[in-house]
């Protein structure tokens, strides 16, 4: 993890009175309740870190399908929770978020740099190029923080010794590789 980015109250004080809210605010966070593993409890914690510094943070929680149509719409508050994955082991598809074409409208996001990285990237066939294309991709938003990124969720499987089972890295489920012994 980046130093910068590590888990203290004070420095965020500080920051905060930096940016002229030394008495914090009020903001408003919406989350789907349900869709994924702890979300509701997820964003009750960030909540609950966020008023040691003095945000108030106003929750809204609803099912998946409401939360699309408000995110859909444009409709959100300050801050909404979203599960981000990428199972085609390619970071085209997980750094894909970064680019315009998402973001911007999403999250008023917009690099120019970073399009042009991901877009070149995407139509490359140099395999070196690429990576270093989605590693400075990958620098500038951690530079930037278009998005914050909480945790990586493990996938935990229970199998019967009835079965042979091996889950794949992708976390996609195919029956065809599911036999019994």
């Amino acid at each position: 993890m980046h130093d910068a980015y590590r888990y203290d109250v004070e420095k965020a004080k500080e920051l905060m009175e930096e940016a002229g809210y030394p008495d914090g605010f009020v903001m408003t966070i919406q989350s789907p309740n349900g869709r994924y593993p702890q979300d509701r409890e997820t964003v009750e914690v960030m909540a609950g870190m966020l008023s040691e510094i003095g945000i108030e943070a106003k929750l809204e929680f609803m099912e998946w399908s409401s939360f699309v149509e408000m995110r859909d719409a444009h409709e959100h508050g300050d801050m909404y929770l979203i599960g981000l994955s990428a199972s085609l082991y390619d970071s085209a598809q997980s750094l894909d978020y970064y680019g315009s074409w998402l973001s911007e409208e999403h999250i008023g996001y917009k690099n120019e740099e970073v399009d042009e990285l991901l877009q070149d990237a995407e139509k490359g066939m140099d395999q070196e190029k690429r990576i270093e294309q989605y590693k400075r991709v990958q620098d500038i938003a951690a530079e930037e923080l278009p998005h914050i990124n909480l945790h990586q969720l493990d996938q935990f499987y229970a199998v019967s010794d009835k079965i042979n089972f091996t889950p794949r890295l992708d976390e996609m489920l195919g029956i065809e590789d599911i036999t019994s012994k």
